[in-house]
């Protein structure tokens, strides 16, 4: 996030006060390395260009979130995640089509300001080249200064510009603001109103080569466009850069309709037997040799939990596992929760050490496999 009035790395780095209190820092959680806000007890959004994968962690206030499903909406860049356990609160969203000329309050986590841009005859100010990340969360202002409506694989999208005027918190969003939260207040409080999608980026001071990126408040006298194609900006008014986001409130319909398709069903094994978070019961399972399995990277840290008893972990690792494309991985994690649901906390610590060699041999060569309850380790 990048601000016209300071390059200082730690402005705006906790949360804002006054009347921007509650505007919707205490809701921005870090995903895939980009931002997500939970829309309901058991769901949050994000952009759907940042991706992830079913069994990645969403983290909120220092508590992780095993994503187990995913919706794409047909109709822009958003992305709704499922995830296992529930949110102690989450974002309402801005269901009004009136948020032209509003002020907006926006999070992210994207790069901070680099270098100066000066238009090169004249040597003005226009803005500041995209700099380093420090990986923060910071928050800043802006205006909707238009809507704009994209093709389906962006949809409607809100428009802010990086407007000279907007104050001293006025910012402009760069690479890894991604997925950042916009949020418009109305009578009863802040919600969310967008998704940060893109921004307008690529500049150059000739009419050759590939140019920077850089967040501009007068594009005048510059090059915009790309390395093929160069266009120089002119006029007697200031012609400033923005950001897009997508907008909620055409989209919430279709959110509605994700949000109320129910919980998470409980997950069927091969052998026929169902492991529930209720129940706090190990499934029975067969005995036999199970191979080796090398884990893929993503199921790693719920596989820890599942090794020491923890059921809800179990639960999510199966599910994640439930919608995994590669067979391969599905049948051998299945294998492997079955065996480690089995044998609970006695073998955790051997289960272990063989998860962090790259080789889990849940069953050891064993000749049987024990049925127990699953003992959730305390402090694990």
């Amino acid at each position: 996030m990048i601000f016209y009035a300071t390059g200082d790395p730690a402005y705006n780095t906790s949360p804002p006060t006054g009347t921007l209190a509650d505007s919707g820092w205490q809701w921005v959680g870090t995903w895939n390395g980009f931002q997500g806000t939970p829309i309901g007890p058991h769901h949050f959004i994000a952009a759907r260009h940042v991706g992830g994968a079913v069994g990645d962690l969403f983290v909120l206030h220092g508590a992780s979130y095993a994503t187990v499903a995913f919706a794409d909406d047909p109709s822009s860049d958003l992305r709704i995640w499922t995830v296992a356990g529930a949110f102690p609160s989450w974002a309402p969203l801005y269901r009004t089509n009136d948020e032209v000329g509003k002020p907006l309050v926006v999070f992210g986590r994207g790069l901070n300001r680099g270098a100066e841009v000066r238009d090169a005859a004249t040597g003005t100010l226009r803005g500041w080249q995209w700099g380093p990340s420090d990986g923060k969360m910071r928050w800043g202002q802006n205006t909707v200064v238009a809507v704009m409506e994209r093709d389906a694989s962006w949809g409607s999208q809100l428009y802010a510009v990086f407007n000279a005027q907007g104050g001293r918190n006025v910012a402009h969003l760069a690479l890894g603001d991604s997925s950042g939260p916009v949020f418009l207040r109305d009578d009863s409080g802040w919600k969310l109103a967008g998704v940060a999608s893109s921004v307008d980026s690529l500049f150059n001071v000739t009419d050759s080569g590939p140019g920077f990126m850089a967040a501009v408040f007068d594009s005048r006298g510059l090059f915009f466009g790309r390395a093929d194609h160069w266009k120089k900006i002119t006029g007697t008014a200031p012609t400033p850069s923005g950001f897009y986001a997508t907008r909620i409130s055409t989209r919430t319909a279709w959110i509605d309709q994700v949000l109320s398709s129910g919980e998470v069903a409980p997950v069927v094994f091969e052998s026929g037997s169902q492991l529930s978070v209720a129940s706090g019961e190990a499934p029975v399972v067969s005995t036999g040799q199970i191979a080796g399995w090398r884990p893929p990277q993503r199921y790693k840290s719920m596989m820890l939990m599942a090794a020491l008893g923890n059921v809800e972990k179990q639960l999510q690792l199966a599910t994640s596992l439930m919608q995994e494309t590669d067979l391969s991985v599905r049948d051998e994690g299945v294998k492997w929760l079955q065996t480690a649901a089995a044998n609970g906390s006695r073998d955790a610590q051997d289960l272990l050490q063989q998860n962090r060699e790259q080789l889990v041999r849940p069953d050891r060569d064993r000749d049987r496999v024990r049925v127990a309850r699953c003992c959730p380790v305390p402090g694990r």
